[in-house]
């Protein structure tokens, strides 16, 4: 009797989550209170997301940021996202993670009961008006 594979004969398929060896695993906070994950986040990007973070009357200490480099796996545990107050993803696809969920762009979404948003790279978002007020009109939601 012949078998059946959605994948085709001899195919390798890549299976994420714990099988993963290259993964990025998404780390609890030690005192950071809002996370910055994303590819690509140089020096002026972060003080453009301390300044976001400001916004919020959070101060340069309460910011921790993680490298995402784009395309790698990455892995989110509800105890590592519990630990934040609230995660900004900047450039990132969720396809790439562990979660099953779809994040539109701009808009305040929970993730396992923490704030989260998912926006450009911090240097488009931080280039951009329309970008920078379509934000700051999101996280006010967590100010009221």
């Amino acid at each position: 009797m012949d078998s059946f594979s959605p994948f085709g004969k001899n195919q390798l398929v890549k299976i994420p989550g714990e099988f993963e060896e290259d993964k990025v695993v998404v780390p609890s906070s030690e005192g950071a209170k809002v996370l910055f994950a994303g590819a690509g986040l140089t020096e002026d990007q972060k003080k453009f997301a301390v300044k976001v973070a400001s916004a919020l009357d959070y101060i340069d200490g309460d910011c921790a940021f993680l490298e995402i480099p784009k395309g790698q796996f990455f892995e989110l545990t509800e105890k590592a996202t519990s630990s934040y107050e609230l995660i900004v993803f900047t450039g990132v696809y969720f396809g790439n993670s562990a979660l099953n969920l779809k994040m539109p762009k701009y808009s305040l979404q929970r993730i396992y009961d923490t704030p989260a948003i998912l926006i450009d790279e911090l240097e488009t978002v931080g280039k951009s008006r329309d970008k920078k007020m379509h934000l700051w009109g999101e996280l006010k939601k967590l100010k009221s």
